[in-house]
């Protein structure tokens, strides 16, 4: 199994003109899982810090996976309720 995620906290799209008044944090992620009959991998690419003013909480990716010949990818939409 393995996990790799990284958060470039404004690194990147702090410096496109436009964006960065918006403060958004670019995040992508990797992750494996290997077993002895199929292996399954899945990227993301994700925008994070998603909202108005001081209400941030939401987060967009992509995700795509492969597995057995067959990928997918699918946007997800996650809400952050950390305090």
């Amino acid at each position: 199994q393995f996990h790799l995620q990284h958060d470039f906290k404004g690194f990147i799209l702090g410096k496109i003109p436009g964006l960065n008044q918006l403060n958004y944090d670019l995040i992508l992620s990797g992750k494996a899982l290997f077993t002895e009959r199929k292996p399954y991998f899945e990227t993301s690419a994700g925008i994070d810090n998603i909202g108005f003013g001081k209400f941030r909480p939401f987060r967009v990716d992509y995700v795509y996976s492969m597995t057995s010949g067959r990928s997918y990818g699918a946007f997800v939409v996650g809400i952050n309720f950390g305090l």
